[in-house]
């Protein structure tokens, strides 16, 4: 039987991605999303899409009415910028963590009683090497904060409520759907990727912010994870659910939450970064050596055995293949296009990985 999913802040990066993925694996998708910072333009046309914030009571009054019983509800209605956290911490807590918690109240009138919430690596803070599940959670941002206090309440609530929750930890998502449906929305996040992509469109010079960092060469150190993998997780996580939360022959007993890292369980180098995109787009990238930022530290990346056991998920997407899709979007946005233009930097390379485009 098709199973119904719910997703929260299904018009967003890494929201929209999933509700593709989910809806060529085959689920029914349902998406509320205020589309403060999506756009309806990424989410599938076979999707049923509600505009509104996920604290109205009324919307899912009409999904029950109109849909009927949800399965799965994939939680993606968050604020990302940990700059901006840390200039108004109110806005991050009321959108993140208060809306989170009517999200919660509100399950129960659609019938759902099985969460996928977004949560983030960086709850793990400033640790270096491989980190898994269990490592320490020391949340050094506002945001940060915000996903740990969301996978506490969560746990909380399963304790008394008949609700299941699959708290997936993503690395660092880059890339754009493979089809060019949809990509990331703010080119301005301070990501490393979209650093080095402006860079490149703007034929400056890209700034390597600490070459000093105890690594194999000096650079700091992160796992990235294409969002079609990581999207690809969550269709996993909504066929596996009741395997994944009542899995008791090897990882100890029931559970009514589990943390699952997503990434690619791999960590690049800021200068390993830069190869892949010289590779990629088959030409030298000019960079300039700069001071460490303040806060920033060598870095850590994923162990992600856990996902390959309970989800029978690896992230397969080649570095170059996410950074392509990842230029070739920002360039066809870069000033915001009424209609996608050719990339002629990648046109040229005959293994060159270009989007086509819905009408």
């Amino acid at each position: 039987m098709t199973k119904t999913v719910l997703i929260t802040g299904g018009a967003g990066y890494i929201g929209s991605t999933v509700a593709h993925i989910l809806v060529t694996s085959g689920f029914k998708v349902v998406i509320i999303d205020s589309l403060d910072k999506g756009s309806i333009q990424n989410t599938p046309t076979s999707a049923h899409f509600y505009d509104g914030r996920i604290s109205q009571k009324a919307i899912y009054t009409r999904i029950k009415r109109e849909i009927g019983k949800i399965d799965v509800t994939i939680h993606c209605a968050s604020y990302i910028s940990v700059p901006e956290s840390e200039v108004d911490p109110i806005k991050y807590i009321t959108n993140n963590v208060s809306e989170f918690i009517e999200l919660l109240e509100n399950l129960s009138i659609i019938d759902c009683k099985r969460l996928i919430f977004s949560s983030s690596a960086s709850i793990y803070g400033n640790q270096r090497g491989a980190l898994k599940e269990t490592s320490t959670i020391a949340p050094q941002s506002t945001y940060s904060e915000t996903k740990w206090l969301c996978e506490q309440i969560g746990g909380l609530a399963a304790e008394q409520e008949p609700l299941r929750i699959i708290n997936l930890r993503y690395f660092n998502p880059i890339g754009t759907h493979p089809d060019g449906h949809c990509g990331p929305g703010d080119l301005h996040s301070g990501s490393l990727l979209n650093e080095l992509t402006k860079a490149i469109l703007s034929h400056t010079p890209f700034q390597i912010t600490g070459t000093d960092y105890d690594t194999r060469d000096g650079s700091g150190i992160r796992d990235y994870v294409d969002v079609t993998d990581l999207a690809m997780a969550h269709a996993k996580a909504c066929s596996l659910f009741d395997t994944v939360i009542d899995e008791r022959a090897t990882l100890g007993g029931p559970h009514r939450t589990r943390a699952i890292n997503l990434g690619s369980g791999e960590g690049v180098t800021v200068k390993e970064l830069i190869a892949a995109a010289e590779k990629a787009l088959g030409r030298k990238i000019r960079t300039k050596k700069a001071p460490r930022r303040p806060g920033d530290v060598a870095g850590s990346y994923a162990d992600a055995s856990l996902a390959k056991v309970l989800l029978q998920w690896q992230a397969s997407t080649p570095l170059e293949t996410s950074i392509l899709r990842h230029i070739d979007w920002w360039q066809r946005h870069w000033h915001q296009q009424p209609e996608p233009t050719p990339i002629s930097l990648l046109s040229s390379r005959p293994d060159s990985v270009l989007p086509s485009h819905r009408p």
